[in-house]
């Protein structure tokens, strides 16, 4: 049977995670990870597949990413192809297979994990990681404006967690000003 774990103080979660090589992910047991499984990001078929028997989902954290040491000058198409496929194409293979079971539960929440290295600020020798992580930032501006929802937000700053958040302004435009 899987293991919740608490998310907040009322709320438990089943997670699963995954890594291309599962043996990475064993000491999340420890941590309540119901479920590890091998996965290659960059195999839409294979992501389908690995999220085809799980029934309820409501949060995503895309955190697969690859590095090479590259220039624009010494960085190959298929080393460029390669991080790209994981990096960018990784997010979009899951995104794209995890919408339909979000929506079918009436909504969910998509966590990507870009880098600063990317849009934000260059770094030497990190040519196509940037790229991609540029990109990732860029498609994940595009799907909040596609899929954005204000109410969680506003039930979010009424209920006791956001208790310490006093005088913030939250722009809430469905992902307009990403």
């Amino acid at each position: 049977m899987p293991t919740p774990v608490r998310l907040r103080k009322d709320e438990l979660a089943i997670v699963f995670a995954s890594s291309r090589s599962a043996s990475k992910l064993e000491q999340l047991k420890t941590l309540g990870v119901s479920r590890i499984a091998a996965l290659d990001v960059t195999d839409d078929h294979a992501v389908e597949k690995a999220l085809s028997d799980i029934d309820g989902l409501d949060i995503v954290v895309n955190f697969a990413g690859i590095a090479k040491s590259d220039t624009v000058a010494s960085c190959a198409k298929p080393m460029l192809e390669q991080v790209m496929s994981v990096n960018l194409f990784g997010v979009y293979h899951v995104t794209k297979a995890s919408l339909p079971k979000m929506i079918q539960r009436g909504g969910g929440s998509i966590v990507n994990i870009a880098s600063i290295i990317s849009s934000l600020k260059g770094a030497p020798g990190r040519f196509s990681y940037a790229t991609s992580k540029g990109g990732l930032i860029a498609m994940t501006k595009s799907i909040a404006t596609d899929l954005a929802q204000i109410a969680a937000l506003a039930v979010h700053l009424a209920s006791v967690e956001a208790g310490f958040m006093t005088g913030q302004t939250f722009v809430m435009d469905g992902g307009w000003t990403a």
